[in-house]
């Protein structure tokens, strides 16, 4: 890859001088008929011809030798997709974005290194020359904390570049590069980026790129992007294991629930390993793809495991973990704008025994404290966010690992919670909304047609029977207006596209919004056979917040304070419980982390995409390859020795050491 510097331009107009030089020389002279000179023609016509051809060797000789200074002069790099990368001399500084996800440590057979190896050693491979005087400023998508290093060629030697069993954010990682340049106002700026630009980690569908596209064309100077990408040969029967939840059953006996993706359509029965604290054992698995559990019966010494894959073309997706043990069902907290909202939350979760207390309890009116929610597991929402001490009472639960149901209002007035001045509040689950409500045609109404059916709240029974929510017609809806539209994902549909479900993550709890009421004159989703599981499901996962046992995932989770020591179980190393998978003790809390779910995704971002996220952005997007690193080599001792040989030929020619015998004569 080339790049135009001063240099070569100032070359490129001196190596016209010789032609032109050449031109006007010829002006000098005049033709002059002399009639001896016919009889001379026929004798000098060969020789004039050899000695034009050499007159125009010469010219482009001189010429050439310019050129060829120029190039040496502007430092020029062959080979390597990073060769010219350092566009008019090094920049002031160079943000290197890296990409550390889980999906970056796929293997590449041909370099025989991981893809974020990969894309580290091209970096290092940089000339020392093209950034020299750069601030080297390192942003990786695990904590997306810059960092001034010393050189590139350090890169791959630092333990923030390691492997991490993360997701990445991508316009988290522009956002954080783009404050830097702003509060350090660098000069010339450029941002390398290397990933293997996994969509689900970029998401090109963000509000948030159109933030940051504007920010960027408002610098000035504009910084330069470069993408990397990096890719990997696809991984021929390589599977993937998924940790889903666990189940307590009668007689100590847990059931961890997995889902099993890839294999090629091999048909045969895995070899799976049981990982536990007395050891390792064997562990048949069916070779059918799709969600299924593993039975482990444990004691009170046995709180943990891990269901291991047999060996194939990529190990980072082999593990899945679990912890499991006895947690308080948690109670549930529900607010309502209507009587018959809270008497449909009421009979869905009575509890075995009518001895037994009720779990639910109502949310206390806005002018009256807001309640303890130390034991609480789920909380059902209708109407608009609160606001105040309230809203941040919710904010808190939430992001503590609760679980909270949104349901919309029953009417188009705001209801007495809402709080005409949300802009005092600072938490975000102050911004939640409804769009106005729709209605559906006397002729036809909606249906649920897609959902997910390997988790959440409408995920298969134990039996795999689908729930019947394409039974239940819906006449009135709400949709929902995301708290974070770049992170929310839809959990089902309607019929006509519209979210019906969304599942939104908010520290390490969950928000769950409904598109309609379970409400006969709003849906049939108060079908008991919809309605109770939904609620108890969303109890369960809610509760496990409040056990020794805890389930959650790796990069999204954080302790709950910077003093809180864990430990890893499941091996002797020590290990960073943010950035790693597996299993982790704290006193006697136990957790254990997976890797991502969206790390499984295949699909990938092309040039094109890449173009249209940073429109107007100074952007280059490097052919991604596979294989062994080419670092790029300059040009500049080879150009001026071919400048010297320009020179060197030209001197002979018009001494005539290169004359033929015909010219001489």
């Amino acid at each position: 890859m080339i790049a135009l510097q001063p240099a070569m331009l100032w070359g490129a107009t001196l190596a016209a001088a010789p032609i032109l030089i050449h031109l006007l020389n010829r002006l000098r002279y005049r033709s002059v008929r002399w009639g001896a000179m016919m009889f001379l023609r026929r004798l000098s016509r060969s020789g004039a011809r050899r000695s034009r051809w050499r007159q125009w060797l010469i010219l482009a000789c001189r010429a050439l030798a310019l050129v060829a200074l120029a190039m040496a002069m502007a430092r020029w790099l062959a080979g390597g997709r990073l060769g010219g990368l350092s566009r008019g001399g090094a920049p002031d500084a160079v943000l290197t974005l890296l990409d550390r996800s889980a999906s970056m440590e796929r293997p590449d057979a041909l370099a025989g290194t991981s893809l974020r190896e990969q894309a580290l050693r091209e970096w290092a491979a940089v000339p020392a020359e093209r950034v020299r005087g750069s601030r080297i400023v390192l942003i990786e998508s695990a904590l997306r904390e810059p960092r001034e290093v010393a050189s590139l060629a350090v890169l791959p030697s630092l333990t923030s570049t390691a492997a991490t069993d993360t997701a990445a954010d991508g316009p988290a990682m522009f956002e954080a590069a783009l404050d830097w340049i702003e509060r350090h106002r660098p000069g010339r700026t450029e941002i390398w980026v290397a990933t293997d630009g996994q969509t689900s980690n970029w998401r090109p569908s963000s509000l948030a790129w159109h933030d940051l596209a504007e920010r960027l064309a408002g610098m000035v100077p504009t910084p330069r992007v470069r993408i990397l990408p990096v890719r990997s040969a696809p991984l021929p029967g390589n599977r993937s294991l998924r940790a889903r939840n666990v189940r307590h059953l009668e007689d100590g006996r847990y059931a961890l629930g997995y889902a099993l993706a890839g294999g090629d359509g091999d048909s045969a029965p895995l070899e799976a390993t049981l990982i536990a604290p007395s050891g390792r054992t064997r562990y048949p698995l069916p070779a059918e793809t799709g969600s299924g559990e593993a039975i482990l019966r444990a004691d009170d010494r046995q709180r943990w495991a891990g269901l291991a894959l047999p060996p194939d073309g990529f190990a980072g997706d082999n593990v899945a973990w679990f912890a499991f043990g006895p947690a308080p069902e948690g109670e549930i907290l529900a607010r309502t704008t209507a009587g018959t909202m809270a008497n449909r939350i009421r009979h869905a979760l009575l509890p075995p025994r009518a001895t037994d207390r009720h779990p639910v309890r109502f949310w206390p009116a806005p002018d009256e404290p807001p309640p303890a929610l130390e034991a609480v597991a789920l909380v059902v929402w209708q109407g608009r966010p609160p606001h105040g001490a309230h809203a941040r009472a919710l904010d808190r639960f939430v992001r503590e690992g609760g679980v909270l149901l949104a349901l919309p209002p029953d009417t188009n007035d705001a209801p007495d919670m809402h709080d005409p001045n949300p802009d005092a509040d600072d938490n975000a689950l102050a911004n939640w909304d409804w769009e106005p409500e729709e209605s559906a045609s006397a002729e036809r109404v909606w249906r649920v047609a897609r959902w997910e059916r390997e988790e959440g709240p409408w995920a298969r029974t134990r039996d795999g029977s689908d729930l019947p929510l394409g039974e239940a017609p819906v006449r009135r809806r709400r949709p929902y207006r995301a708290l974070q539209p770049e992170t929310a994902r839809a959990l089902a549909h309607f019929d006509d596209g519209s979210v019906a479900l969304t599942r939104e993550t908010v520290g390490q709890g969950r928000v769950y919004a409904l598109a309609t009421l379970p409400l006969p004159d709003w849906s049939g989703l108060d079908d008991g056979r919809l309605w109770v599981p939904t609620l108890w499901r969303l109890r369960e996962q809610g509760a496990r917040r409040l056990g020794e046992a805890r389930m959650a995932i790796c990069g999204e989770w954080r302790p709950d304070s910077p003093d809180e020591l864990w430990e890893p179980e499941h091996t002797d190393r020590p290990l960073d419980p943010r950035l790693h998978a597996g299993i982790y003790r704290s006193g006697a809390r136990r957790m254990a982390l997976n890797r991502p779910a969206e790390e499984d995704d295949s699909r990938m971002l092309d040039a094109a995409t890449w173009q249209s996220l940073l429109p107007g952005a100074q952007l280059d997007v490097v052919a991604p390859t596979a294989g062994r690193v080419a670092g790029p080599v300059e040009l500049s001792g080879a150009l001026f020795l071919l400048a010297a040989i320009f020179l060197l030929t030209e001197a002979m020619l018009a001494t005539g050491l290169l004359a033929t015998q015909g010219d001489r004569t």
